[in-house]
């Protein structure tokens, strides 16, 4: 219990995945089409929302509550809110994937996001 990623599932962006090191601290994380983290799909405001990592755990917040980013289907508020793993992320039509990576399984992912394909 090392690693956490974020990862998007569902629409496009640069790059596909963030990873989280328990422990140390990231600063915070613009996400959306204009963002630090540029994220597209059908809905996304320039910048959608923000998150994050203390080293211990995952805050989001919404940029603007009228689009708000949505946690396993439950809308986030402009206040930073924890997030817990597994769970999905929707940002318009885009989706992420926050969940524990295993460490034995870092280089297989690794390898395996460089050979991948997106199939929509």
């Amino acid at each position: 219990m090392g690693t956490h990623v974020i990862e998007i599932v569902g629409g496009i962006g640069e790059p596909g995945f963030v990873p989280l090191t328990m422990g140390k601290e990231s600063p915070t994380l613009s996400i959306g089409r204009r963002a630090q983290w540029k994220v597209e799909g059908a809905g996304i405001l320039d910048i959608h929302a923000y998150a994050y990592y203390d080293g211990q755990a995952l805050f989001l917040q919404s940029a603007d509550a009228n689009n708000a980013a949505c946690v396993d289907g439950f809308p986030v508020g402009t206040s930073w809110t924890e997030v817990r793993p597994p769970c999905t992320i929707e940002l318009g039509g885009a989706r992420l994937e926050y969940r524990e990576e295993d460490s034995s399984d870092a280089v297989s992912y690794t390898h395996l996001r460089a050979h991948e394909t997106v199939l929509d």
